[in-house]
């Protein structure tokens, strides 16, 4: 991946910023295939259809995306919920949350990531507005479900993407 500017956006997030410390982290998400949970309107997953091999959708309505984009040969819209995957057994390089970690009951979400990566997958997990009793980013007793479901924390930081906003990224290996 180069360090063009790709004009992404998701919320109020800037892409630029979020692949700029994917790549120097040694994220590369060309030639990969991705999962985008809880994809809400799409946005996301039609910028990294942009970017990868092929891209999947899920969200547990996506009526409303279809009607605004049908999907393409490297874009795929499903619906589905992130604890109940309509996908295949080792299907993915990564594994996309943005803003949804918190809504999820994650020991089940956690037992699908493990499904559905590949063995050197990475799931990878964005959060803008956290809750309370957090350690430097996330709540702590999200690390213990990680690790307790056997994901290794690869990298973790925190940008900002615009003045008045954090992004908060970890990276986890299963």
């Amino acid at each position: 991946m180069s360090s063009t500017h790709y004009g992404i956006t998701k919320g109020n997030a800037s892409m630029d910023i979020l692949l700029h410390h994917l790549e120097e982290r040694g994220i590369s998400l060309s030639g990969s295939t991705v999962l985008d949970l809880a994809c809400r309107d799409g946005t996301f997953t039609r910028h990294l259809s942009q970017l990868c091999q092929s891209v999947i959708g899920v969200d547990a309505t996506t009526e409303r995306i279809i009607e605004r984009t049908p999907s393409t040969p490297h874009t795929r819209y499903i619906r589905g919920l992130a604890e109940h995957l309509p996908c295949e057994r080792n299907s993915f390089d990564y594994v996309f949350a943005w803003n949804c970690w918190g809504s999820f009951d994650r020991h089940k979400v956690l037992s699908e990531m493990d499904r559905v990566l590949k063995p050197s997958g990475r799931l990878i997990i964005m959060e803008r507005q956290l809750p309370v009793q957090t350690t430097d980013a996330f709540p702590f007793h999200w690390y213990e479900e990680w690790k307790s479901a056997s994901f290794n924390l690869q990298h973790e930081w925190s940008c900002s993407t615009k003045p008045t906003e954090q992004l908060h990224v970890v990276i986890l290996k299963r």
